[in-house]
């Protein structure tokens, strides 16, 4: 028998003990905060309504489109909105009165009730900007390779996605479906490209973000105070 041989039970045991301690593992998770200090008000009242008014002027005149959501825009005509193909505008006034019947705070619930977290009032939730950052690396190349809508839906090949496309625990695949296209759309398609750029690029990129960092920083200070509470 080779040591290779012979050394693997142990290094697969190994593996299996990493994991156990993994799962035992209790990770501590903040899941909000409640703001203490008092927010301030960066504008008085004129600015604000310059801005509402301003608000108002572009939603009634440019409007907003709502691409390939047609329940949205159904919603939209029942609230009396003016909708013009998927060019949505809105008459002065009338956001302002749909916002006033949102809720001051709402529960987002988790899957584990202690990582629920409220939002709104005086609640402070963190989260990372334009999505999750692992959201892409768990979809994977299904994000690209995934069956279409139609396909979904073709006598041909429906049978086939349904049978192929399902997830573990009974989750269907038309769900699934739903969920990539919503990871596409957000990390891999047109919009998700270009804001994915703005996100990386729109302060300067990271060779210029360094270039700048170097130029300005004062690195000597720096690295004499780090070497004196190291007391080297």
């Amino acid at each position: 028998m080779s040591d290779a041989a012979s050394t693997t039970p142990h290094r697969e045991r190994g593996i299996r003990a990493r994991r156990q301690r993994e799962a035992q593992r209790v990770h501590a998770v903040i899941a909000g905060i409640e703001r203490k200090i008092p927010t301030y008000e960066l504008f008085g009242e004129e600015g604000l309504a310059r801005i509402e008014a301003a608000a108002d002027l572009i939603l009634e005149e440019v409007g907003m489109d709502f691409r390939g959501d047609e329940d949205a825009l159904r919603l939209w005509r029942e609230a009396r909105a003016d909708v013009e193909g998927e060019r949505v505008r809105f008459p002065a006034g009338l956001l302002r009165s749909i916002l006033k019947t949102a809720p001051g705070a709402f529960v987002q619930h988790a899957r584990n009730p202690e990582r629920s977290v409220r939002i709104g009032g005086d609640a402070v939730v963190f989260a990372p900007a334009y999505g999750s950052p692992f959201v892409q690396d768990l979809a994977g190349g299904l994000l690209v390779t995934a069956p279409a809508a139609e396909d979904l839906t073709s006598e041909a090949t429906s049978a086939y996605v349904l049978k192929y496309m399902g997830g573990a625990k009974g989750f269907d695949a038309e769900k699934r479906l739903r969920l990539l296209n919503l990871i596409g759309d957000l990390t891999s398609s047109d919009f998700g490209g270009y804001q994915e750029v703005l996100a990386v690029h729109a302060e300067g990129g990271f060779e210029a973000e360094k270039l700048q960092a170097y130029r300005e920083y004062d690195f000597k200070t720096v690295a004499a105070y780090a070497r004196k509470l190291a007391g080297i």
